[in-house]
């Protein structure tokens, strides 16, 4: 077993940190000019209520229809409650499609492609980039929490500016509830219109009153839709307001970082530069005698 004497090494150590003071002053001057130029980004919160939607026709249309005795299989429709409502409209707000149109209206591509748009000369570098690489990028700034003990949801929205977190986080959560609505507004409508021949063709008594009370609710459920569609899917309990602290980045977390790891390593190349040394010096004594 090898006793290695620690004295020898502090020597070294102490001998090699002026290399030190140097490989850290080094550090500080290159980390500090790229710490400053990472743009800051903020986050903007809101919490939202799901409401109990349905992708039509409305939520107590299985119970009429079992009321009187499977009218849905007569039928061949389908009136089962939609239990699954939240994670519809979840789905609609992370879609491709839906990211893609609201970056579109907006005209949030250059903010979210800032490497492929030249500023100065106000053109792409190249050709244009596609919507669908923007809305990946929006997807990754977007997120969706739940708040098991309330029921609510927590949005966050991380961005560029103070501003433009809350403004679009505002707006974003409207384009939601007005895209949910467009698309429960489609499906009502062709509920209504399939009602409406299935009740053409039906002479049984009992079958036709209850798909005449099945439409009247598609009615009114879509008169309905017309008053708040801002507030449909989602009723926001919390509006997003302006982030007060900085989100990222942690400049001072990424100095410190990189001097540490420059100390590290520093110490390491002594304490490995140490352990060969001895090596050499036990080869050229050579073999110790007992």
């Amino acid at each position: 077993m090898k006793f290695y004497q620690l004295e020898p090494l502090f020597s070294l150590a102490k001998k090699k940190i002026r290399s030190l003071i140097f490989c850290v002053l080094i550090t500080v001057m290159i980390v500090v000019p790229y710490a400053l130029l990472i743009p800051n980004q903020f986050q903007a919160t809101a919490h939202i209520m799901p409401r109990n939607i349905s992708s039509a026709p409305v939520n107590n249309l299985a119970g009429l229809a079992n009321s009187i005795g499977g009218i849905a299989s007569l039928t061949g429709m389908n009136f089962s409650n939609n239990t699954s409502s939240t994670n519809y409209a979840l789905a609609t707000a992370n879609s491709t499609r839906f990211l893609s149109g609201f970056i579109e209206k907006y005209q949030l591509k250059k903010k979210l492609l800032p490497d492929a748009w030249n500023e100065e000369e106000q053109k792409w570098q190249f050709e244009e980039p596609f919507t669908e690489e923007a809305a990946i990028v929006f997807r990754e700034l977007i997120n969706f929490s739940d708040t098991q003990e309330y029921g609510t949801i927590e949005v966050s929205l991380i961005w560029m500016s103070r501003e433009g977190a809350k403004n679009i986080l505002v707006e974003f959560l409207k384009e939601i509830n007005y895209s949910v609505t467009a698309i429960e507004k489609s499906n009502l409508k062709q509920q209504i219109d399939s009602l409406a021949s299935e009740i053409q063709a039906e002479s049984r008594v009992p079958i036709r009153t209850a798909l005449l009370n099945l439409l009247q609710l598609n009615i009114e459920k879509l008169s309905s839709l017309k008053t708040s569609p801002e507030a449909y899917a989602f009723e926001v309990l919390d509006p997003p307001t302006l982030p007060l602290k900085r989100y990222a980045p942690n400049r001072t977390k990424i100095v410190l970082g990189s001097v540490s790891a420059v100390i590290l390593m520093f110490f390491a190349f002594i304490f490995f530069s140490y352990l060969r040394n001895v090596d050499r010096e036990e080869l050229k004594e050579g073999p110790r005698r007992i």
